[in-house]
């Protein structure tokens, strides 16, 4: 750990004591705890000492507290270039993946995960012609409000505010496509992203699945077969293959690139 993140946690766990309540707050995940610095020094705090411990829920609901708040909701507004910069470029590839693999088969929806500002979610639908409905899903209530109003005239986009696992279990459907892009498995425990996969390929097959996630830089993506937390904010690294194929899906297109980080480039099928 780095003096200026040791300072940080140092100021986060003084933050902490001085404030338990806002601690309690932080700690259960609630939005509006985070919206000052010392919510901010705590969080971090608290989810550096969580990866350390190996607290792997704890670590989850700390990611997904910061998610769910205006920190979330702001992030889009604060990086407009990486659609154009990153996604219609560097990653184009696994668009053109997704396409081919979709135009070979009978699909009729699309579910992005962490659909942020809806703007993939848009260019999927102008890609994906023969597609009924693309739906987006995010945990940000904040942002879902907001691409319902910016995407209203587009009758093939819907916008829902839920947690994945449980909105997949109830809605998903056979013929289906399953998209993250940008970094969103990175958020979910492994054991979280396996039940998810599995359950996915079981209600929704014939499927397809992508993604665009980070690694760590010194995850070995070919080799390692268990997740761990990398980064400031101890987000995961997965196998993702490996937790694919342990699923049963069948890798059709894997590709890294490296832009700011190591981006892994995945698209699998149901045989």
């Amino acid at each position: 750990m780095n003096v200026k993140l040791s300072l940080k946690c140092c100021l986060g766990w003084l933050a902490g004591v001085l404030q338990p309540g806002l601690a309690k707050a932080v700690a259960a995940g609630e939005p509006a705890a985070l919206s000052g610095k010392a919510g901010q020094w705590i969080h971090l705090a608290q989810t550096q000492r969580a990866a350390r411990r190996q607290a792997w829920p704890e670590l989850r609901q700390q990611l997904a507290g910061y998610w769910k708040g205006g920190e979330g909701d702001k992030f889009y507004d604060a990086y407009p270039e990486r659609f154009e910069a990153w996604f219609l470029n560097a990653h184009y590839p696994l668009v053109e993946a997704l396409v081919a693999q979709a135009s070979a088969g009978t699909f009729t929806r699309l579910y992005e995960i962490g659909c942020g500002d809806g703007r993939v979610l848009e260019h999927m639908a102008g890609r994906l012609p023969q597609l009924e409905i693309l739906t987006g899903l995010d945990i940000n209530p904040g942002i879902i409000a907001r691409n319902r109003q910016t995407f209203a005239a587009n009758p093939r986009l819907a916008f829902e505010s839920a947690d994945a696992q449980d909105w997949l279990l109830q809605q998903a459907q056979p013929g289906s496509i399953l998209l993250t892009y940008g970094g969103v498995w990175e958020y979910f425990t492994q054991e979280e992203l396996r039940k998810l996969f599995a359950h996915f390929r079981q209600q929704a097959a014939p499927a397809l699945v992508a993604l665009v996630e980070p690694l760590g830089q010194d995850f070995v993506a070919a080799t390692e077969k268990i997740s761990r937390p990398y980064g400031l904010e101890c987000s995961f690294s997965h196998p993702h293959r490996h937790l694919l194929e342990e699923a049963g899906f069948e890798v059709v297109f894997d590709q890294e690139v490296q832009l700011d980080h190591r981006w892994k480039m995945i698209v699998a099928r149901t045989p």
